[in-house]
């Protein structure tokens, strides 16, 4: 192995790139002081790894990286490559030529390689151990170190002997096992304290182990449960879901329906509103015509009245006039008469004359005077003749102007009865108008109190429809949680069945027992089963009986002494464990305790053990013989009396759990958190079983509930969908 070439960068007085070349042979750097050729050697010494600053003739790590001058800025970091020959593979690796490089950052980062892979300080010394090169090598040597060499102890001289002789590696590898070694050993005394520390704790860690065990897979069924509960509640919400979705856009739709009724019986109402207005204005307008007409017909009354005086006045004139007319006709005819009487009298003086002309000349005078007379009545004749001829004329001309008064007060009463007939049909108008309209204000207010009405009772259904709703999702919700529980409630059964089983909670050995007979019943059909299968204990006395029985309570029961050897033979022969068996033909009984009914006697003594469970006659000598000087007792008091009283001759047992055994000596604390053990999870069971069927008959309930609460909220849409139609109808 030679050295071939040193590359330096940035390092101490080479600030850029040299790279010194070694050939065969011997190599010389010559040069004035201060040129810097123990800046060569310090980087070669300082890329084997030399940590001391001091060495390297500086005062801190930093100070190898070139500082800068006047005309040269500083570099930031220094780097050193050293070019190894490996032909001879003298160094454990596979490259024919080795490249050592370090570099430092004026951060203080640095970093080693090896043909460019990073690598630590320390790989680089065990490739170059028993080599001669390195920091501490007899193959670099600086200044002043020969006089150190040869003034030096004998022990640092050895180190340099060694490195000649190729035993470093050995000896720093076994320095470093030796370290190792002392290391492990204070480990191993660590480790033993702490196994010491934990030895008491095995058997615990063991049963918490198993119930963390237990916990994972019960934990991972009851994912798996949990999961499945959860995808079956999604299910029956999603369906409850899209149901309620229906059945609330169906009452969307009635509602909106509900509300376009309403908003066409509002229309409707505004229309009647319009009519009515309309029908006011009409009645208006036909009071105004009433009231004109009224006015008409008080006018043609005054002209009626006037006319009919006119009438009364011209008949009363027409009266007087026919009165003068008769009084003249009566004038002329009386005048006629005379004038008759006369012309008689003139006939008969004629006649006289005629017969008596002797006595004209007598009667001369006399006839000129009667002429004279009848000259006068002739004038008056004239006169009255003319008079009744201006009669006749004045009684014409009132005939006419009777008539025409007759004629227009004919068309005034015709008139008059018109107006009276147009005011009584106005009067029938308006009297039927304020009938129409009081009948549809009537109807109005009847629509609007029926449709208040129905608005009322429809959100009063509504209310009761979402109420009952309302109970449905609660009931429904409680009926989920039950279920839920129910759930919790039968997994937990289940998963103390399955520990009941599966004889959690017992030796290995009295498992494998219980295994055969559970495949194999023909053969080993003779195992009756552990204490605990075959004696039933009380919810309340379990954990005192479990205390009591203490491992007794996993002995095994067989028919007799033969079936126990051949069991105990197969536990041999598998080397599943130990067990305890208790033949029915070689177990006795133990005598009754004397003073057994002065101990029943004491104040809290609640009884002896095989007094209080229940178990088959065929067991009653195992039964007494693990149980019949056991007393249980209230609490820690009485039981030391008890025990005290008959000389620590009993095994008195409190209910929590603390026994006071034979001898004095008492055991009691706490049980580990464990509510019951063995014996207390059969009464478990059965506690869980009627918790059950106490939630199985509330549920039933809950549903009968639920059911009736469906059939009442039905009842409820069907009036509501009734009401709904009504309210439709009304607004139609």
């Amino acid at each position: 192995m030679e050295l071939k070439r040193v590359e330096i960068i940035g390092f101490k007085s080479f600030p850029e790139k040299i790279e010194v070349e070694f050939g065969k042979g011997i190599t010389a750097i010559v040069g004035p002081n201060g040129s810097g050729k123990s800046n060569i050697s310090d980087a070669v010494r300082w890329v084997l790894g030399e940590q001391s600053a001091k060495t390297l003739r500086g005062s801190k790590m930093e100070d190898v990286i070139f500082a800068g001058t006047e005309r040269r800025k500083p570099v930031n970091f220094a780097q050193v490559t050293l070019v190894l020959d490996n032909h001879d593979k003298k160094m454990a690796v596979d490259y024919d030529e080795v490249a050592i490089s370090r570099r430092v950052y004026r951060s203080g980062e640095s970093e080693y390689t090896i043909n460019g892979s990073r690598c630590r300080l320390r790989d680089v010394q065990e490739m170059l151990m028993d080599t001669g090169i390195g920091k501490d090598g007899y193959s670099v040597i600086g200044q002043g170190q020969i006089d150190q060499l040869l003034s030096t102890k004998p022990q640092d001289r050895r180190m340099i002997f060694e490195e000649a002789a190729g035993i470093v590696k050995y000896k720093t590898r076994k320095e470093q096992a030796e370290k190792q070694l002392a290391e492990e050993a204070d480990h191993l005394s660590r480790v033993t304290d702490i196994l010491d520390e934990l030895s008491a704790r095995v058997e615990p860690l063991q049963k918490q182990a198993e119930t963390a065990k237990k916990y994972l897979i019960l934990k991972d069924e009851l994912k798996t449960y949990e999961v499945a509960s959860f995808l079956g509640e999604y299910e029956q919400l999603q369906s409850q879901y899209e149901r309620f979705s229906g059945f609330l856009q169906e009452l969307n739709e009635q509602i909106e329906g509900s509300r376009a009724k309403q908003q066409a019986a509002k229309a409707q109402s505004q229309q009647f509103a319009q009519e009515a207005d309309e029908a006011r204005k009409q009645l208006t307008v036909l009071y105004g015509e009433h009231n004109d007409l009224r006015l008409q017909k008080e006018s043609s009354e005054g002209d009626k009245r006037v006319l009919q005086h006119e009438a009364e006045n011209s008949e009363r004139e027409y009266a007087s006039l026919e009165q003068r007319l008769r009084d003249v006709k009566g004038r002329m005819s009386g005048r006629v008469a005379t004038v008759k009487k006369e012309e008689d009298k003139l006939a008969e003086m004629e006649q006289q004359i005629q017969s008596r002309e002797q006595r004209q000349q007598e009667f001369a005078e006399q006839l000129a005077e009667k002429e004279k007379q009848l000259a006068q009545r002739n004038e008056e004749f004239e006169a009255a003749r003319k008079l009744a001829s201006e009669l006749q004329q004045e009684l014409g001309s009132l005939r006419s102007q009777t008539e025409r008064h007759a004629v227009v007060l004919e068309q005034d009463l015709s008139q008059q009865e018109n107006i009276e007939n147009r005011s009584s049909e106005l009067i029938k108008q308006e009297k039927n108008q304020k009938e129409k309209l009081l009948e549809a204000e009537q109807e109005k207010d009847a629509q609007i109190a029926q449709q208040k009405m129905l608005e009322t009772e429809t959100a009063a259904l509504s209310k009761q429809v979402e109420q009952v709703r309302r109970e449905i999702r609660d009931k429904q919700q409680q009926q989920e949680s039950m279920m839920v529980a129910m759930r919790g409630l039968q997994n937990q059964i289940q998963w103390l069945q399955n520990m009941e089983n599966e004889y959690e909670g017992f030796s290995g050995s009295v498992k494998a027992v219980m295994q055969l007979k559970k495949q194999n019943p023909g053969k080993y059909g003779r195992i009756h089963g552990t204490l605990s299968d075959v004696i039933s204990v009380p919810q309340e006395y379990a954990v005192a009986m479990e205390i009591a029985l203490g491992a007794a309570i996993q002995n095994i029961i067989v028919e007799d002494t033969e079936c126990a050897k051949e069991l105990i033979q197969v536990l041999r022969e598998t080397k599943r464990g130990r067990a305890t068996f208790l033949p029915l033909d070689s177990v006795t009984a133990r005598s009754p305790f004397q003073n057994e009914a002065a101990v029943k006697d004491m104040p809290g003594v609640i009884g002896f053990g095989h007094e209080l469970i229940q178990y088959d006659q065929a067991y009653q000598k195992i039964v007494s013989r693990q149980l019949s000087n056991v007393v249980v007792a209230k609490d820690f008091d009485s039981a030391s009396k008890v025990s005290r009283r008959y000389g620590n001759a009993l095994r008195v047992v409190t209910l929590k759990g603390d026994i006071f055994n034979i001898g004095g000596s008492i055991t009691g604390g706490s049980n580990g958190g464990k509510s019951s053990g063995i014996l207390g999870r059969k009464g478990e069971i059965e506690k869980l079983r009627l918790q059950l069927n106490e939630q199985r008959e509330a549920g039933r309930l809950l549903q009968q509930t639920i059911s009736a609460q469906s059939q009442k909220r039905q009842q409820l849409s069907k009036q509501l969908e009734t009401l709904s139609k009504q309210q439709t109808e009304a607004a139609q």
